[in-house]
């Protein structure tokens, strides 16, 4: 890509949907993985490093992974009046921090339905009537 066609880009950024590409976050896959694995694909479609761009582009990407996180972690990295504009390094560790502590709820709640169905299962052993 050319000088000029980096300063357009940056300048009018695409804001159609179809244009900025979303990056969904796998629990299982650690958020720092995440972030490096989306780097690559958005230089590809956009010509602009992400984690360097202080324009509208670097903007745009960070809007295409809070796409695919979840709900509560976008919700949390929003409402943080500190992050508006803030360089990337500082907006990654927040993410990074946020999708850890999604990590752990959700192996929580995994940990409670599996304790849950295993005492749901004891008591409808108990229960069951005895047959000679």
């Amino acid at each position: 890509m050319t000088a000029l066609g980096k300063a357009i880009r940056n300048q009018y950024p695409p804001t159609t949907p179809v244009a900025v590409p979303q990056f969904d976050w796998d629990p299982n896959q650690h958020p720092e993985e995440h972030i490096s694995a989306a780097v690559d694909p958005w230089m590809r479609h956009t010509g602009v490093n992400p984690k360097g761009d202080g324009t509208g582009m670097g903007q745009l990407f960070r809007e295409a992974i809070l796409k695919g996180v979840p709900f509560e972690v976008c919700q949390k990295m929003k409402s943080n009046p500190d992050l508006q504009g803030t360089d990337f390094t500082k907006w990654e560790k927040h993410l990074i921090h946020h999708l850890h502590t999604a990590q752990e709820a959700e192996k929580k709640k995994k940990k409670r339905r599996k304790i849950s169905y295993r005492i749901s299962s004891l008591n409808c052993s108990c229960r069951r009537p005895k047959t000679n």
